[in-house]
């Protein structure tokens, strides 16, 4: 039996043979028995789980917060509107509908909100009120722009649009009245200047010939030489002159003449039936650049407004679409300019046969609902509208109000 010293210094003999034998950790000189070498070992793994243990930082778990009760739950809101088909309409003194309405019905079932509303006369009014927090949402046709930015908060837009030109429809517009207007606004005196000049120089050239004439048709003297010379010159363009020039340059000048006014009668007729037919089919107002010089019918305060007194055009304020839409029919205005989904709804089903869209929408704008200064419903809105947008209902109310045939 081999005999060595434990870690106190004391002895310690082992037996060869059987499962006793000598353990040598790995620390040098320390020599310790088989099951003080288990105690020691299980002590270093229970230490090193424990540390493991204390080190340990578990993962984040993405926490769900609780969604919040919305902010105006349960409550009533006033509604500020007015009346402008097809974002707002009335069937009667209470009954409200139209793409505006349904539009603010969804985001209010989306909010949890009650609605009362109050109609306006026009948007001025509409957004005083707004303003002054006399209503808490203003919603219909309301075009976003910077002044009126500065006065209320705006949500995303609801629509975009733009502006259109109206007038009367060309079969409204026969008559003797009415041909003389286009008689007056067609080609017609362009084309008599034309036809002036041409013979008012053809007058010259014969007097200056046959001035030297012993025994001219005409006189001597300029005056009144030559208003004789005009009028043989325009009776021969059709072909009633009663004389003939008495010199052979002159007659020369006269047979020329003789051809010359064939080929001019037939293209001033050719032009002037189709300048006018074009005029009677189409009317004096086709674009934006034909309304200065005539009276524009739109609603007060409106962007419409505001864009034909920057450009210097004569406009004719009311305070409802419906007085404008009478003041073109009245003749009071020759066109209306106003949003173009709402004249393209008018001219499809109330003014059908009775107006008629022109020339191409200009000055693109975005409607949106107007909310009181600070009121935080505008962030809640925005939400609600995107949820709209994302899950269709948005298209379906276009697409019912909108959407062509």
């Amino acid at each position: 039996m081999g005999v060595l010293r434990n870690r106190w210094g004391l002895r310690q003999g082992w037996r060869l043979g059987g499962w006793q034998h000598i353990t040598r950790l790995g620390f040098p000189g320390k020599w310790v028995g088989w099951p003080q070498a288990r105690v020691v070992v299980l002590g270093v793994i229970l230490l090193s789980i424990v540390l493991s243990l204390s080190s340990y930082v578990p993962p984040l778990r993405a926490q769900t917060a609780p969604t919040p009760a919305p902010l105006f739950s349960g409550k009533t809101l006033r509604v500020g509107t007015r009346l402008i088909p097809p974002f707002v309409m009335q069937k009667d003194s209470w009954d409200l509908s139209g793409f505006s309405i349904d539009l603010w019905e969804n985001l209010a079932r989306e909010l949890d909100l009650q609605s009362s509303f109050k109609v306006y006369p026009n948007v001025k009014e509409l957004l005083t009120a707004v303003e002054k927090k006399q209503v808490d949402v203003g919603i219909a046709a309301i075009t976003i722009n910077s002044e009126r930015a500065q006065r209320v908060d705006f949500s995303y837009p609801i629509f975009s649009g733009g502006l259109q030109i109206m007038v009367r429809h060309p079969r409204l517009e026969r008559g003797t009245w009415s041909f003389g207007r286009d008689l007056i606004s067609s080609a017609l005196p362009k084309l008599l200047a034309v036809v002036f000049l041409i013979i008012t120089a053809m007058a010259h050239l014969v007097w200056l010939i046959e001035r030297f004439h012993h025994d001219p048709i005409i006189s001597n003297a300029y005056f009144p030489g030559i208003f004789q010379a005009l009028w043989w010159t325009a009776t021969g363009l059709v072909g009633q002159a009663d004389t003939v020039p008495k010199g052979v340059p002159a007659k020369l000048i006269a047979l020329f003449w003789m051809f010359a006014s064939v080929g001019l009668v037939t293209y001033f007729t050719a032009a002037f039936t189709t300048a006018l037919t074009v005029q009677q089919l189409q009317g004096s107002i086709q674009g934006l650049a034909d309304l200065p010089g005539h009276t524009v019918a739109t609603t007060a305060g409106s962007t419409a407004a505001e864009f034909l007194q920057d450009r210097k055009i004569k406009v004719l304020e009311r305070d409802n679409l419906d007085q404008v839409y009478a003041a073109l029919m009245n003749r009071q205005a020759d066109a209306v300019v106003f949003d173009s989904g709402v004249l393209a709804y008018h001219a499809n089903h109330d003014g059908k046969n009775l107006v008629k869209l022109v020339g191409e929408v200009f000055k693109p704008e975005d409607y949106a609902i107007a909310v009181s200064p600070g009121n935080p419903l505008a962030k809640a809105i925005d939400v609600a509208l995107l949820k709209l947008k994302e899950d269709g209902t948005y298209d379906l109310l276009y697409d019912k109000y909108f959407k062509q045939e």
